[in-house]
């Protein structure tokens, strides 16, 4: 359950940096507010309101909302042809030679058609996670009075959210916080490299611009191997595999072998191998169950499998679900990166973690604030 999270939340990050061609965006680039439909309460057939396609790889749709330093706000609404803009100056946001002072600038950037009508839900969507994970650290920390807050307010570069409110104060509070591309970039490229998947971190990277130099990539393509293996129930070719890359793993960790091994006997038993399996049992993973009880217990409700006409269906259906095979897959891959003095966590698993640790304590302290009800679509409840 756990990967297929973590896989859904990299799908958002993904799809935030995705390409598509002949690209449709929204264009109005008049900055005389409430006159044609361009600001945020968006008018479709407001005047001056077009279409822009745009047909480069690199396309997105823009929003950029801006303040001038008189004080009148402003919302233009384009294509993009190079990807979202970033280091602008004040002449060309405007789309002429003339000098705009401008007193504050945000952009939206997002990658399906006419999806700039409102703010950017892919951009939104991307950085949900990470300004919800600030924002919660910043109220409790605030909220706590710990010693601890303003430096990591600070090293974040926070805005310290010190009440709890409504979905709309949170969310304002927020969009306060700001997010460079290229930490988003980091942060997918950390978790392609820790979770193995070779061939995605090489093409995002390209994309992306970063390189990889200080990436062993063989090693990456290595622990894809075993991790495939596991997941398609190849578990005796996993163990050959891990053997070769590190021999002294499964001896020096138990657990993790017999972790393996009763992967195995699950899927001798799914095959309905029943002889193979009692001997395998007997054979490999007796001398397990002897030292630990544990052991002897995870065995036994494993053997308990043989009972059932149904296995699946029965009370311990859950070892035969492919997500048992991702359990151990990820526990191999972790024990593989330490192995290798490498992190054995990614980076995305452990703001999961962070936001799940906030809220709790946000929880216990009974206070009212709008929680994360949906990892993958960083979807809040209402307060």
């Amino acid at each position: 359950m756990k990967t297929n999270i973590f896989h859904l939340i990299f799908l958002i990050f993904l799809n935030e940096s995705y390409r598509v061609n002949a690209l449709e965006c929204y264009s109005c680039l008049s900055t005389k507010p409430n006159t044609t439909g361009c600001d945020d309460k968006f008018n479709v057939n407001g005047t001056l309101i077009s279409t822009h396609s745009a047909t480069t790889t690199n396309a997105t749709c823009t929003k950029m909302v801006g303040k001038l330093t008189d004080g009148n706000k402003f919302t233009l609404r384009n294509a993009s042809l190079t990807g979202c803009p970033q280091g602008l100056e004040s002449s060309a946001i405007v789309g002429n030679s003339t000098t705009v002072q401008i007193a504050d600038l945000k952009i939206y950037c997002c990658h399906k058609h006419l999806c700039n009508r409102a703010l950017s839900q892919s951009y939104s969507l991307s950085n949900t996670l990470i300004s919800i994970v600030f924002a919660a650290v910043a109220a409790a920390m605030a909220l706590s009075n710990t010693s601890s807050a303003s430096s990591t307010c600070e090293s974040h570069v926070l805005t310290p959210v010190h009440h709890t409110g409504t979905k709309s104060e949170w969310m304002e509070a927020i969009e306060q916080q700001h997010l460079e591309r290229s930490s988003l970039n980091r942060l997918i490229i950390n978790y392609l490299i820790t979770e193995g998947f070779k061939e995605a971190a090489e093409i995002f990277a390209q994309e992306a611009g970063i390189t990889l130099n200080n990436v062993d990539l063989t090693s990456v393509d290595e622990r894809l191997k075993i991790r495939e293996a596991i997941e398609n129930g190849k578990i005796q070719d996993a163990i050959c595999l891990i053997n070769k890359k590190a021999p002294e793993l499964l001896d020096q960790n138990k657990q993790l072998a017999f972790h393996l091994k009763q992967q195995h006997l699950i899927e001798l038993i799914r095959l309905n191998l029943i002889d193979e399996a009692l001997t395998y049992a007997q054979t490999h993973l007796a001398e397990f169950a002897e030292d630990e009880i544990k052991m002897r217990q995870e065995l036994e409700k494993t053997m308990a499998l043989l009972v059932f006409d149904k296995p699946l269906e029965s009370p311990y259906g859950y070892l035969m679900e492919t997500s048992h095979r991702q359990i151990i897959a990820n526990q191999i891959n972790n024990a593989l990166l330490v192995h290798q003095n490498q992190q054995s966590e990614s980076d995305l698993s452990m703001l999961v973690k962070m936001v799940n640790y906030i809220e709790d304590k946000l929880d216990k302290k009974s206070l009212r604030y709008p929680k994360l009800i949906d990892i993958p679509t960083g979807k809040l409840e209402d307060s």
